[in-house]
């Protein structure tokens, strides 16, 4: 592999289906994606598209990894849009699974 096709690798992300019970909490917007460690990324997200969805969320940086919550998911592989910090945009491929 060359370093040319290197730099157009889509970036990978893993998403969660919350299905965990919860009383007295709505199941809407529970599920998240993580995009991964804050030094991953060499400039700041803050958006996070699903493109099959039509639906844009803040992403949040949290003690670890920076997130984007109040998603309602469901399994499958979906293309994602990565609004950054600088205005420029990352194209990349969310894998959502359900957690029990």
């Amino acid at each position: 592999m060359t370093d040319e096709t290197s730099t157009d690798e889509v970036r990978n992300l893993e998403g969660f289906v919350n299905s965990f019970p919860s009383f007295g909490i709505a199941a809407e917007g529970r599920d998240y994606v993580i995009l991964g460690k804050h030094g991953d990324w060499p400039v700041k997200p803050i958006s996070l598209t699903i493109q099959e969805k039509n639906e844009t969320r803040a992403v949040a940086k949290e003690d670890h990894d920076f997130m984007s919550r109040g998603w309602k998911l469901e399994d499958g592989t979906f293309n994602g849009l990565v609004k950054l910090e600088n205005n420029e945009e990352e194209q990349v491929r969310i894998n959502i699974i359900t957690v029990h």
